[in-house]
């Protein structure tokens, strides 16, 4: 195109110009009318967005984000409307592929993404469902000593949060004042907080391996117990964020391999499976915590991970 224009701007074309007649230089004006018109309709397509081929880069590329395309050429004005409802769809057939990848590889009966700051589910599965909640229950035993026992039980309690501790759990509900009291006032905090939780002990273990659990809640609650306790005491709860703390090992294997992580809390009997609560900071007063309740002793960890990893994606 480029040399036909050349040709066309040539002193041998101008020269001819001066002799053509006029209704000879009227036609050859409109010819170059559609020479211009069409060389100003190329450049344009060439550079105008190519929408078609945007509804296929997320399958060439897994990283990038059809919602952030879709938002960022909403501001742009660059999509109509069509386009822009085309887009949307995909964007929406995407999260729901996604979601039902991620459903098809978790092994919790239960589960829970819970944004705290909103107080927004974000994923869920039946987490209203009452489960076994095993050593989870010591989330409660905790909060319930930091609200009622003295300054020296209180020191036990790392090694109920980290380790597990059965033994240190009975005997802190023992001592304050008494066990029965002690587990009325856990049920009582449970309730005060509408908290959808019943407890019969202060360690969680099964009351029969085979047949009885003891203490039960719902994943929605569990997220809002350890929400409780970091509020009540943080720098008690980020202990669990470590490997090891004053010589006592974290039951939660993968705190080192974990972002953002500010607290959590593990839970396995026979009966309830594996349990698993974790609770993250992913900016000031930005937290959200992750629900797993029976999985198995191996599965509660994959199943938080792959709810931590689509969670922090679809942001």
């Amino acid at each position: 195109m480029g040399n036909f224009l050349n040709l066309m701007l040539s002193k041998k074309v101008l020269k001819r110009l001066d002799v053509v007649s006029g209704k000879k230089l009227i036609i050859l004006t409109l010819i170059l009318s559609l020479v211009f018109g069409a060389l100003f309709f190329y450049v344009k397509e060439k550079t105008k967005f190519n929408f078609k081929e945007s509804l296929f880069l997320n399958e060439k590329n897994k990283s990038i984000n059809l919602s952030n395309i879709l938002t960022n050429y909403k501001k742009d004005k660059k999509l109509n409307i069509n386009n822009i409802s085309i887009l949307e769809k995909k964007v929406e057939m995407e999260k729901e592929l996604r979601y039902k990848e991620l459903k098809s590889k978790i092994l919790a009966k239960s589960y829970l993404v819970l944004d705290l700051e909103n107080k927004k589910v974000l994923i869920s599965e039946k987490e209203n469902l009452k489960l076994p909640l095993a050593s989870i229950s010591k989330l409660m035993t905790a909060y319930t000593a930091l609200n009622y026992c003295n300054d020296n039980l209180k020191l036990e309690l790392d090694k109920i949060l980290m380790a597990s501790d059965n033994e240190k759990a009975n005997y802190v509900a023992s001592s304050c004042p008494n066990y029965d009291e002690f587990i009325k006032n856990m049920n009582y905090l449970a309730k005060k907080n509408n908290l959808d939780m019943t407890f019969i002990n202060p360690s969680g273990l099964d009351i029969n391996e085979e047949s009885e659990a003891s203490n039960y809640g719902t994943a929605s609650s569990v997220a809002k117990l350890i929400n409780l306790v970091y509020e009540k005491n943080s720098n008690m709860l980020s202990h669990t964020t470590k490997k090891t703390y004053e010589g006592i090992k974290n039951t939660n294997e993968k705190v080192l391999s974990t972002p953002f992580l500010i607290g959590s809390k593990t839970g396995f009997t026979d009966m309830a499976g594996g349990n698993l609560v974790t609770i993250y900071e992913i900016g000031p007063n930005s937290r959200f915590t992750v629900v797993v309740l029976g999985s198995t002793k191996e599965g509660r960890f994959r199943d938080t991970e792959l709810l931590v990893n689509y969670f922090l994606e679809n942001q």
